[in-house]
Formats: structure tokens, sequence, C-alpha cells
């Protein structure tokens, strides 16, 4: 039986400067919508662009202990956390590549408090603009 990943946080990301084109890009995490499991979760995202590169940093508290392999970060096709129906997939072009984001680079660890620092480096076909206000989300690797 395949696990299906419970999504726990959500942020749409935005330029750390608005006004001035940077190659930074910010979301600060909240809670899922529609989450109600037991983690009270918290984390931001900041991202820097070179091109199509983007350095992808991770840091969040309150997560699930111990959580390895299969607890992943990643941009989705949505660019609201709202509503749970709107968030959507992994974002990623051109359509029919593999997906970008099911890799090993783009999960995290937690430590036994529920604390993670992550940071990992992926193309996702977009340039800077095409990421602003898109959805982050952090996956928790229980989910069945």
């Amino acid at each position: 039986m395949k696990a299906v990943n419970i999504l726990l946080l959500c942020s749409t990301i935005s330029r750390i400067t608005p006004t001035v084109l940077s190659s930074d890009l910010r979301a600060t995490i909240g809670t899922y919508p529609d989450y109600d499991g037991d983690l009270v979760v918290s984390g931001d995202v900041e991202i820097t662009f070179d091109e199509y590169a983007m350095s992808f940093l991770f840091n969040g508290e309150g997560l699930e202990a111990s959580c390895g392999p299969g607890c992943g970060v990643h941009i989705h096709t949505g660019t609201t956390c709202s509503d749970a129906d709107l968030v959507g997939g992994h974002y990623w072009a051109p359509a029919g590549t593999e997906d970008p984001w099911m890799n090993d680079v783009t999960y995290y660890d937690s430590d036994s408090s529920g604390n993670a620092i992550g940071q990992f480096s992926i193309e996702n076909g977009y340039l800077i603009e095409g990421n602003v206000d898109h959805a982050v989300v952090v996956h928790d690797s229980d989910g069945v």
C-alpha cells in the first residue's frame, strides 16, 4: 500500500523586497488548510535564484519528530493556501518531463524535537517570476 503524505504547512512565495528587483523570494509558512492533526508547526523558506537554478533554504519547527525520507518541501501549482482544493500538485515545466520535486534532494530530516533545517538546489523550469505567488508546501511522511 502506498503511503499518502499529509500536508502540514503552506504559504505563498513573495519577493523579499517587493519594490526592488531581487533574486530572492521568501515564504513564512503556516498551517495547511483543513489540517486537523496534533502538530503545531511553523517555518520559513528562502529561495535564491540564478536563472532557472534555485537555492532553497527551509527552516521548520513543530514538525513530526525524527521525520526522515518522505518529508518534503515543494512549490505547488496553486497560488493560495486558503483552500486545500486550490493548492494543487508539484509545480514544474515543461509538461511531460519528470517531476524534479520527486527526488531525495527536496526532502528534509527533522530532529527528535521536530525541528528541521534544510538546504537544496533544484530547477523547476521557471525563472524567479514564474515562482512568485505560488504555494510552498511542507509534507509529513506519516499519512495513510
